[in-house]
């Protein structure tokens, strides 16, 4: 079960979204004065921004949160958790990935992606919408795929279902004036995380060919400017990123030399989308450095054969 030391999330403990996994304190936490936290600290102060940072080593248990109880508006994040939802449904049969819905005018919305340009009258897979939805953030598609899915009510008790207590959807993607009136899609750093460490030991769809199903398009992400920009060339990272007014995250799993690595980094109060998004990507570099190598073991010479 996981445990969370800094965060009001025993909520989570039971659910089976958290099962099989031992994060605790116990099993090594980052402390408050690591170079993580000196240089998440360092970035609130020079952006003037709020962050919530949570990593959680997946084969290590180690675990690392900062500003755990914040919620953060959602942006296009949590369409990571409608593709787990989606991939649950089909392992449950309430559901096929290859059935087609249709394009209609009513559905296109703008933002990202590209249905909003496409002829009405489309038909399109569930899994291409899926696809579409996370590795270009469509907003048409995720808006098809909610609505196929029931709709927000129906999606957030789904949510509760899998164990996330404090995330959950208010509103349509692009509905700006849901937004206005303060409905919105929320999110935490910790249940982000944990979301991942979910995906990843296949716990979250409820079997680990559904996690694979889920990781394979994170894994297609078209959207790469965030996380893995200063990592070492040819590292794999699984990831979401989302981005409103002032609101820019990232999230996902670095696959790292020491594991799988799951972060998420959520900011908010920076109005300069550049300053931002360059702060996620120090951030993803710290959390490599001091989470990611693996140190290399000492050989001892091989003793010269005697003559």
């Amino acid at each position: 079960m996981f445990s969370h030391h800094h965060s009001p999330f025993s909520l989570f403990v039971g659910a089976m979204l958290f099962a099989a996994a031992g994060f605790s304190p116990a099993s090594g936490s980052t402390p408050g004065d690591s170079a993580l936290a000196e240089g998440i600290r360092a970035l609130e102060e020079e952006t003037g921004g709020t962050f919530g940072v949570s990593v959680r080593h997946i084969t290590r248990g180690d675990s690392f949160d900062h500003g755990s109880d914040v919620v953060f508006p959602a942006a296009s994040v949590i369409k990571t958790h409608l593709l787990v939802l989606l991939q649950r449904m089909e392992e449950r049969g309430e559901l096929s990935l290859d059935e087609t819905l249709v394009l209609t005018d009513e559905d296109k919305v703008g933002g990202s992606g590209r249905l909003q340009n496409e002829e009405a009258g489309e038909e399109y897979t569930l899994k291409e919408l899926a696809h579409l939805m996370i590795v270009i953030s469509d907003n048409t598609a995720t808006n098809m795929l909610m609505r196929r899915m029931g709709g927000i009510d129906a999606i957030n008790g789904q949510l509760r279902d899998i164990g996330i207590e404090t995330s959950r959807f208010g509103r349509y993607m692009m509905d700006f004036e849901a937004r206005e009136r303060g409905i919105d899609n929320w999110l935490t750093a910790p249940e982000t995380a944990q979301l991942y460490v979910a995906i990843e030991l296949g716990t979250a769809t409820g079997t680990p060919e559904g996690g694979q199903a889920v990781l394979d398009v994170l894994l297609a992400q078209e959207l790469q400017s965030r996380m893995p920009v200063l990592l070492p060339e040819g590292t794999r990272v699984a990831h979401k990123t989302g981005s409103l007014a002032a609101v820019c995250h990232d999230s996902g799993i670095i696959y790292a030399p020491s594991g799988p690595i799951a972060l998420a980094v959520l900011t908010k109060g920076i109005e300069e989308r550049s300053v931002a998004v360059d702060a996620i990507r120090k951030i993803a570099l710290l959390v490599y450095d001091e989470w990611g190598t693996v140190e290399e073991a000492e050989t001892e010479e091989e003793p010269e054969p005697e003559d």
